[in-house]
């Protein structure tokens, strides 16, 4: 009941303009097309009340109620007959809009295919309340039908529901200002429409040119009008011409003119009502289809600008593959990643991208998405210019138009594989020299025994360690021994094999891994006792430690290693056995375990 009843103030002015409106529009059609004073054949009022119900809310039935009845006594009704005929027209207005509200599918704006329909089934519907109203009280005062009581009824109907489906769309639609009309571009078109639309409406509605011209002119040809406007114009062009169209209509005919010239007396007007309900429905149907139809082409341009953007967005390479190994789709950073044209990588296959190992993982990677559905793969992107770049890549498989596609992501890991190759040099090599450390050592000299034992073959391990190295720190400082011990570890290297492994182990302590010598122990330990030797002479050569020079010397012990007959400890216990010899001999010399000795 609030609903009906919550005004406020600033609803007043609009109420008032409202009845004001309402009582016009009701006096004119009666004044010029109603010979019993009570209903024509159109009722542009009733379109006037649902529109305002359905935009202002149900509270503005009192503008309804008061312009019918003031419209009637304008009309010289009485006020017995006034009065329940204004009851019947708001019950009209209200069961109207009760009856679209209900239907939860009608848009005020009035643009979907379905708000037509449900437009046109209120109309007909709540135009009942009123005929029956009306017809009703004017039989109960007595007022006997101009013709009889059920086409009296009809025509009441029909002058109702013709005013609902000219003025109430004409209202919703129009209350938004078409666009692009008066453009430079559009302006020609509508100017030659309206000035041509009019002219055919004044020549076959209204008799204009009658003997050259209007007496070839034919009805249907105003849809050529309806049709045109639908397209170009939309709802707003349709309206306005049904508005048009409906005013030359009715003028002609009370001049006696033009196509519905003797409608009035042979017809009261039904081929009129008829005419202009068929202009409205082609037309608004058409325009309403067509509005769809644009409606959906924007939206999908929309979605497609949306998806585009997305995919640009992306922090990553984007790209889409075809099942015949093409790139379908991909976003402007993989352009920028290779360093290629659109296309370039149109012409190419994705594994193109790739080099060695990387290529054949990434093919038969894409054969993997579209046997299993996804995939995560590590390769290494080449650039135009040769630079490899690692991306993890990720794919999966999807229907695209029926067809399996494969979509995937690509993630730039070079600072992930800097962090790990940085943690990994942290944890398996020496800070100061890069070279292995212990762990590392271990674990290379772990896997060394085994391998040894497959090829029944000799190793060695070399341990070195500096003479008087603490002198230095103590003379010059810990950085000029620092110094010292990177050029030692590059001396070392520089003495053996790139497959043999050198590495720190603390301090001035440095071992040789040294692997696949021989298979004769002689001839193995006189080739371990060369490589010692050529390192004991490199390391005793003289450094030049910024602007010092300095001379050192290394004391190194040897162990062979045959297979896995002995662990790696004692073998290391072993080298450090032979280095301690090596010292106490007089130091800068090279001394082998020998178990006889020991």
């Amino acid at each position: 009941m609030n609903r009906f009843l919550t005004c406020r103030l600033s609803d007043a002015p609009g109420m008032i303009g409202l009845a004001m409106a309402y009582a016009l529009l009701t006096t004119i059609p009666l004044t010029l097309f109603s010979s019993s004073g009570f209903f024509s054949i159109i009722n542009p009022a009733s379109g006037l009340g649902l529109a305002a119900l359905i935009i202002g809310g149900r509270k503005y039935w009192p503008s309804v109620f008061a312009g019918t009845l003031a419209g009637y006594l304008l009309m010289n009704s009485t006020i017995k007959l006034s009065l329940p005929i204004a009851l019947g027209n708001t019950l009209e207005a209200l069961f109207g809009v009760w009856l679209l509200i209900r239907s939860k599918r009608f848009d005020s704006s009035l643009s979907r295919t379905q708000d037509l329909p449900w437009l046109g089934f209120a109309a007909i519907s709540s135009s009942c309340i009123s005929a029956m109203i009306g017809i009703a009280v004017s039989l109960l005062a007595g007022i006997p039908p101009k013709q009889d009581f059920a086409q009296d009824l009809l025509d009441w109907w029909q002058g109702d529901v013709l005013g609902i489906m000219l003025v109430t769309p004409l209202i919703l639609v129009w209350r938004k200002m078409p666009q692009g009309w008066f453009q430079p571009k559009q302006l020609p078109q509508t100017m030659a429409f309206f000035t041509l639309f009019f002219l055919s409406g004044q020549i076959i509605l209204m008799g204009w040119l009658h003997d050259s011209v209007a007496q070839h002119a034919k009805g249907f040809m105003m849809f050529v009008f309806v049709v045109w406007g639908a397209v170009n114009f939309g709802r707003h062009g349709v309206l306005l011409i049904a508005l048009v169209a409906t005013l030359q209509s009715l003028s002609g005919a009370l001049q006696g003119t033009g196509y519905f010239g003797s409608d009035i007396t042979e017809t009261h007007l039904d081929n009129f009502w008829f005419y202009m309900l068929e202009l409205i429905v082609v037309g608004m149907s058409l325009a309403l289809i067509n509005n769809e139809r644009e409606h959906a082409i924007r939206l999908v341009q929309k979605e497609s600008v949306f998806r585009k953007e997305l995919i640009e967005s992306l922090p990553g390479i984007f790209y889409m593959i075809s099942p015949h190994g093409r790139l379908l789709m991909w976003n402007k950073n993989l352009e920028a990643v290779t360093r290629r044209s659109a296309e370039d990588l149109a012409r190419i296959q994705p594994a193109d991208l790739f080099e060695g190992s990387d290529r054949i993982l990434i093919e038969e990677n894409i054969h993997k998405v579209f046997t299993t559905g996804a995939t995560t793969v590590e390769a290494s992107l080449v650039a135009s210019n040769n630079n490899k770049i690692p991306y993890q890549f990720t794919g999966h498989r999807i229907e695209r138009n029926g067809e399996p596609v494969l979509i995937g992501l690509g993630i730039d890991i070079t600072e992930r594989k800097l962090a790990e190759e940085k943690i990994f040099n942290l944890a398996f090599y020496d800070a100061l020299t890069s070279l292995p450390n212990r762990r590392l050592f271990l674990d290379r000299f772990n896997a060394a025994l085994p391998a040894s034992a497959r090829r029944n073959d000799y190793g060695a391990t070399l341990f070195i360690d500096l003479d008087h190295f603490k002198a230095l720190n103590d003379t010059l400082g810990h950085e000029y021994g620092d110094l010292l011990l990177k050029e030692v570890g590059g001396r070392i290297k520089s003495c053996v094999r790139e497959m043999d492994t050198v590495a720190r182990f603390g301090g001035d302590e440095f071992v040789v891994l040294i692997e696949a010598i021989s298979n004769d122990r002689e001839d193995a330990t006189r080739k371990v006792a060369l490589v010692a030797e050529k390192i004991r002479a490199s390391l005793a050569q003289p450094y030049k430690l910024k602007e010092n020079g300095h001379l050192s010397s290394p004391s190194i012990g040897g162990c062979l290693f045959h297979g896995s007959e002995e662990p790696v400890d004692t073998l290391l216990e072993h080298a450090d056995m032979a280095m301690y010899q090596a010292k106490n001999s007089g130091r800068n010399a090279v001394r082998f375990y020998d178990p006889a000795r020991q």
